[in-house]
């Protein structure tokens, strides 16, 4: 902010001056230190506005005001010298402004502030789709991006770090490996965060009745569990930076579409701990946001997923051949998905736009559209609406032999 120059301000010679004065060698582009002959009180004035002052009253700066501190001169160094105009008619005019000469300061300095030191983002699950379309949405917004992952992949890695986003290896589901990434991100920002997106988590689909205790532990650790820890790590510094986080929820979790029981309720439960976490980090500042995502492109519908397992309820010929091929008569929302790219610039656009008081933001294809239905729908016509769509509402007793599975 302070910086010597090699030669004076035309603004500070007067006419007939000898070269060589204090003011000729060093100057403070924002400040300066104005003392009064009477009583060697002094104060201090931000340059743009005693430029305006010294106009009238002839004032002129003969050493900037952090001239004792950095070199250590006397007070009678750092001192204005006034023409033949009385000192008492002005100085009423230099206190009126000081006030205002101060604000005017601190709004420069932290507008420089601003500009030297970007916003800083984590962003979970980055290697692709939506996390690596949020990668490249913040580094465009002119973040500092720390992008993480379980693993990269090479290509995905090379991109990436040509754009200077820092690729974290970061298994959310470690207590280990959150701990350390939270504290080298500390460490290399002055303990701060401004976004932290929990984006990683996964879909399983399987009939409620047909699940193992292997699959709801494994989902509900990267897709509820994992985000907690998250939280938990990163909590501080998202409150030095008054930050924002931001889940990946989905409009699943209102819907009783079928076999996706583990996925929906995982992000139900997701949401709900969003909702809580919102009103106790309110006060603090932080905004707590759950994206509520329809239909994205994503690799998710690439998988035709897994068929009904042998000895399932459902293990009938009518129902898994329905099943099976459900994908079919989701055909046409597939095709209609979101691009992750635009996904992620619509979503930051609500985020940063959203006030504090803001908790959940629909986002993707249908996302709208499938909240109002189940927001206004009775429960039963839900289900029947669901049923139809993928052609599943039929008897499932009439297999059955002797009344009997």
């Amino acid at each position: 902010m302070f910086k010597p120059v090699s030669r004076p301000r035309k603004s500070c010679k007067r006419k007939g001056e000898k070269d060589g004065s204090i003011a000729q060698q060093l100057f403070c582009p924002f400040t300066f230190c104005v003392v009064s002959p009477h009583d060697n009180r002094f104060f201090f004035i931000c340059y743009p506005l005693l430029v305006l002052i010294s106009r009238d009253s002839r004032l002129r700066l003969e050493a900037p005001s952090v001239m004792k501190k950095n070199t250590g001169l006397d007070i009678d160094t750092c001192r204005c010298i006034y023409g033949d105009i009385n000192i008492q008619k002005y100085e009423l005019k230099v206190f009126a402004v000081l006030k205002y000469s101060l604000l005017v300061e601190q709004f420069i300095c932290k507008f420089m502030s601003q500009k030297t030191s970007p916003k800083i983002a984590l962003v979970t699950g980055s290697n692709g789709g939506i996390g690596k379309a949020l990668v490249e949405e913040f580094h465009r917004r002119e973040y500092k991006v720390y992008a993480t992952d379980l693993l990269f992949a090479t290509e995905t890695k090379s991109e990436l770090e040509l754009k200077d986003v820092i690729c974290l290896l970061m298994d959310v589901t470690s207590e280990e490996d959150v701990r350390r990434v939270s504290k080298q991100v500390a460490l290399e920002n002055n303990g701060r965060l401004d976004f932290l997106y929990c984006n990683a988590g996964r879909v399983e689909v399987a009939l409620a009745a047909d699940l193992i205790d292997e699959q709801i532990k494994s989902l509900y650790e990267l897709n509820l569990f994992a985000n907690m820890r998250l939280v938990r790590h990163f909590v501080r510094p998202l409150i030095n930076s008054k930050g924002t986080i931001a889940f990946s929820g989905s409009v699943t979790k209102d819907v009783p579409f079928l076999g996706n029981s583990l996925y929906s309720s995982s992000k139900a439960a997701l949401d709900e701990y969003a909702f809580v976490l919102h009103s106790e980090l309110r006060n603090y500042g932080v905004k707590v946001i759950d994206v509520i995502g329809g239909y994205i492109k994503t690799p998710i519908f690439e998988s035709r997923g897994p068929k009904i397992p042998p000895g399932s309820i459902y293990d009938f010929p009518k129902f898994k051949n329905l099943f099976d091929n459900r994908r079919e008569r989701m055909q046409s929302s597939i095709e209609r998905a979101m691009e992750p790219k635009v996904f992620a610039r619509r979503t930051l656009d609500k985020i940063e736009k959203a006030d504090i008081s803001i908790f959940r933001i629909h986002e993707g294809y249908k996302s709208g559209t499938i909240h109002l239905l189940c927001k206004w729908l009775p429960s039963n016509k839900l289900v029947d609406y669901f049923l139809k769509s993928l052609q599943l509402d039929f008897n499932y007793r009439d297999h059955l032999k002797d009344d009997k599975v």
